[in-house]
Parts: C-alpha cells; structure tokens; sequence
C-alpha cells in the first residue's frame, strides 16, 4: 500500500482486458484468506484470434486490524 499509488497499482494488473471476475472459492484462517477468482480475459488479436477466455487466479488476502488487503509478493 506504501509503496505505489492506486493508478500504478491498477495499471500493474491490466484490467483493461478484464472482461468479468467473479470469486469462486476462499479459504480462510483468522487472519488470512486464499480467494480463487475466475476471470474472463478479451484478447485484443482481431477477430480471426481475439476473443474472450475464461482463467483463474488466486489471491492471497491477510486481516490487518479490522480491514482485509490484497497481499502481493514485490
């Protein structure tokens, strides 16, 4: 959080592409939950390679206080 700015943050994801997610599944601790989102990716090739294709993508998020944060490796 201390380290980039909500912009840089949200440029370093390329949700441009994101067409839908949608978490799928979380397991929890206390403090901790591993969230499984799936994810709908347009690819932008044209027509004849473009399309929409499904992924999925796990997040790790940690309970700091009383607030929930995305916790990524740097």
């Amino acid at each position: 959080r201390g380290l980039q700015s909500f912009e840089r943050y949200r440029a370093s994801l390329g949700v441009g592409g994101w067409k839908t997610a949608e978490a799928k599944r979380a397991v929890c601790d206390a403090d901790k939950c591993v969230v499984t989102l799936k994810i709908e990716l347009e690819l932008p090739l044209g027509k004849q390679f473009g399309g929409i294709i499904p992924s999925y993508l796990d997040e790790t998020w940690v309970l700091e206080g009383q607030q929930w944060w995305l916790h990524q490796k740097l």
